[in-house]
């Protein structure tokens, strides 16, 4: 893709994404990066006090303007999300008022990181448009400062080249550090995130790897017994909606 641009265009590029600034190297295209971690950033941005749940506030500096901006969103990748359009409504020549006053009115999209209170004892985050190891961590962390046993549905992360059994791995290693209850997989990756999830102590049987979406959500249902919030999670191609779906009709039913 950035090898399709001319002189006179900008690539976009997230400074903190080692492989995206590897890939940019040597292209003929003008660059423009964004960054949460280095100051050498077009545009550099930190978290600013009074963040809450919910809510992503940040304090924006680029060579000409610093500013906050606020945006309805939740997760790390939701702040990488908005600095990348931060990024291109600068060099579109917005004012920071304009991107302070647009970011204000962003709607979150179903099936991103969608939170759905089924009861008073089981709360859905539906995050289940999309997956890579990023998005994926963002949200395990999220979810994790949440009240209740905390489970995690989880499909494959698609298209992920040679890396891909390590990705998934690493976000097993994760899952069993940051406390959660129950991991509930599907997809033929399925085996590795369970690798990394006993590597740190997880228990065996609480992690269970399925076949269907239907017998997926049949499972998970039995588990839910006391307090509890359930991650769904996984790339486009494993329609993990499908999990809640059933979910939300069994509960409700």
């Amino acid at each position: 893709m950035f090898d399709s641009l001319s002189k006179e265009s900008y690539a976009v590029i997230n400074f903190d994404d080692e492989n995206v600034t590897k890939v940019s190297k040597g292209i003929i295209a003008k660059r423009y990066s964004y960054s949460l971690k280095d100051t050498d950033a077009d545009i550099y941005a930190e978290f600013a006090k009074g963040s809450s749940f919910g809510e992503i506030n940040l304090k924006i500096e680029d060579s000409r303007h610093c500013y906050e901006v606020k945006a309805p969103l939740t997760g790390l990748h939701n702040a990488y999300n908005a600095l990348a359009g931060i990024a291109i409504a600068t060099l579109l020549g917005a004012k920071p008022t304009e991107i302070t006053e647009g970011l204000l009115k962003v709607e979150n999209d179903g099936k991103r990181f969608e939170i759905i209170n089924v009861s008073k004892d089981l709360c859905i985050v539906n995050d289940c448009y999309n997956a890579n190891p990023v998005s994926t961590e963002s949200a395990l962390l999220e979810v994790s400062k949440m009240e209740g046993n905390k489970f995690f549905v989880f499909g494959d992360m698609l298209e992920l080249g040679e890396k891909s059994d390590g990705f998934h791995r690493e976000i097993g290693r994760l899952a069993s550090s940051l406390g959660y209850k129950g991991l509930f997989l599907l997809g033929e990756k399925s085996s590795f995130v369970k690798e990394g999830a006993l590597e740190k102590g997880f228990p065996d049987e609480s992690v269970k790897i399925f076949k269907s979406h239907e017998e997926l959500s049949g499972g998970l249902k039995t588990e839910l017994t006391e307090k509890s919030v359930v991650l769904i999670k996984g790339s486009r191609g494993m329609k993990m909606e499908k999990v809640t779906e059933k979910l939300l009709k069994e509960m409700k039913g």
